[in-house]
């Protein structure tokens, strides 16, 4: 619906508004030249409330970002281990390829919108649908350095405290003052 133009997620936005040739070694200069908008596509995932335009503390994406990173090694190392094994993880290797293929669409989908003569501006909340697998990727990468279920345990709780914070922090730090103070 998205493509064919009857459903619009974002208003429109200033851009080049020239249709290009679509072709392999365009959708490749397109990946490099827009590398930039597809990070900060990451930050705004992850923590840049740009619609407030206030970016969250740099300590907290730091820390954020840094733990991401950390989940994703040890996401990649759990699943080798596991297939080296013999005793593959399916539900993390399903969550992978449902991520992967929902990423590439969304690039596809850019590509193809860009192409076209439009501009759009890329935004986090497009993530949304995939959340919720990205999350326990990152969570199985996390519990993987983690040897005993009572450590398990208290590092699952470490990281609802720790999302619980981060939304208190972001409604009485980013949103009350900017609409309702």
């Amino acid at each position: 619906l998205y493509v064919s133009g009857l459903v619009s997620t974002s208003p429109s936005y200033p851009g080049e508004h020239v249709r290009t040739a679509r072709s392999i070694s365009g959708f490749l200069s397109h990946l490099y030249h827009r590398s930039g908008e597809y990070a900060n596509t990451y930050n705004t995932a992850w923590g840049t409330y740009g619609w407030l335009d206030t970016p969250v503390s740099l300590r907290v994406f730091g820390l954020i970002r840094t733990l991401s990173a950390i989940a994703t090694v040890g996401l990649a190392f759990h699943l080798i281990s596991s297939t080296v094994s013999r005793r593959p993880d399916l539900k993390a290797m399903f969550y992978v390829m449902i991520s992967a293929t929902f990423v590439a669409a969304w690039i596809g989908l850019n590509y193809l919108r860009v192409t076209s003569g439009e501009a759009w501006l890329l935004q986090g909340r497009y993530f949304f649908p995939i959340i919720v697998p990205i999350a326990a990727l990152l969570l199985r990468g996390l519990l993987f350095y983690i040897p005993h279920a009572r450590a398990r345990d208290a590092v699952l709780v470490a990281l609802v405290v720790g999302v619980f914070w981060l939304q208190v922090d972001a409604l009485a730090g980013y949103v009350i003052p900017r609409f309702y103070a």
